[in-house]
């Protein structure tokens, strides 16, 4: 499937509004070519953070629908002659206030009628919506806005890991053998670190070991640097659409161990190096990636380790 970019959708939850927003959601879809999120009612704290929360930090775009509510009460809200009468929606503005804190994002926001404007939060970031009438308007409306703005289909603001299991990679890395180093032959396994935006560069990628399951038992090695492939600094940048490869793990050619991805050309301490060779066992193993301006993104394998056989998937 092509990579499509994310529309984060807030809209109200009646039922005739979440109609009318499936039907626009639908057409984003099939005539514009993007993913689309509809955030759901739901009070549940759960729903909150791994429905709206992660949704928000994973799109590219936000659409707020704002429909009317009541009338306000002239008693608590004076208002002049000929002014909009009516509230907005306070579900889709408490989205709102949450997507303006959480995370940079391009918006395009729609009042419907009658709403007073740049009420709430509309006011402190300045979102001039537009103003649809009838509620038939709306999408079109939408799809003619989205097209204006020049929203892009195809990218997202994310990095993607990906195991390459098909390929291995020989090399000589120094060992301290009976006092004196020596050239072992290595054979190394790498990740494929993507940045799927296209204008943006990732800065400052660093990698480390998130957690280790070794037959079920868990544990984490010191925290160190990894390393990436054919470079010693430990943090790199990756271009937009462009890919930086990581070491994964290494096996030597005894196979008496498998040595996890550590930077070893900043350590100094060979106990450090110790805690990064896995032996016989299952090892479940999660490694996890920053960068300065996206997002952490994480990885996870099963590697098997039986005496000289040893196989890796990634989960």
């Amino acid at each position: 499937m092509a990579l499509r970019s994310r529309i984060f959708l807030s809209c109200g939850q009646r039922p005739d509004e979440v109609t009318l927003v499936n039907q626009i959601k639908e057409r984003i879809e099939n005539e514009l070519h993007f993913e689309v999120y509809i955030a759901r009612l739901d009070h549940s704290i759960n729903s909150l953070t791994e429905n709206i929360f992660s949704r928000l930090e994973h799109s590219e775009y936000y659409l707020f629908i704002d429909f009317k509510r009541e009338h306000f009460d002239p008693a608590h809200l004076p208002l002049r002659a000929g002014q909009n009468q009516y509230r907005g929606s306070l579900f889709t503005n408490q989205e709102l206030a949450i997507a303006a804190y959480i995370k940079d994002i391009d918006i395009l926001g729609f009042q419907e009628e009658g709403v007073l404007p740049l009420d709430g939060m509309m006011n402190y970031l300045q979102l001039n919506c537009d103003v649809f009438r009838t509620r038939d308007e709306l999408p079109n409306l939408i799809i003619r806005r989205i097209q204006e703005e020049g929203w892009r289909n195809n990218w997202r603001n994310e990095l993607v890991v990906n195991y390459i299991n098909d390929r291995d990679i020989p090399a000589l890395r120094p060992e301290i053998r009976n006092d004196q180093q020596v050239l072992v032959p290595y054979t190394f396994r790498h990740f494929r670190v993507t940045n799927l935006n296209d204008r943006k560069i990732a800065l400052n990628c660093i990698a480390y070991i998130d957690n280790i399951e070794t037959d079920g038992v868990s544990w984490k090695p010191s925290i160190s640097e990894l390393k990436w492939r054919n470079i010693i600094s430990p943090n790199i940048l990756i271009p937009p659409k462009e890919t930086r490869e990581l070491d994964a793990y290494s096996i030597p050619e005894h196979r008496e161990f498998v040595m996890l991805g550590l930077n070893t050309h900043i350590v100094d301490y060979t106990g450090l190096v110790e805690e990064y060779k896995l032996r016989n066992g299952t090892h479940v193993i999660t490694f996890i990636i920053y960068s300065e301006n996206f997002s952490p993104v994480k990885i996870r394998i099963r590697l098997t380790k039986i005496n000289r056989t040893i196989t890796c998937e990634q989960i």
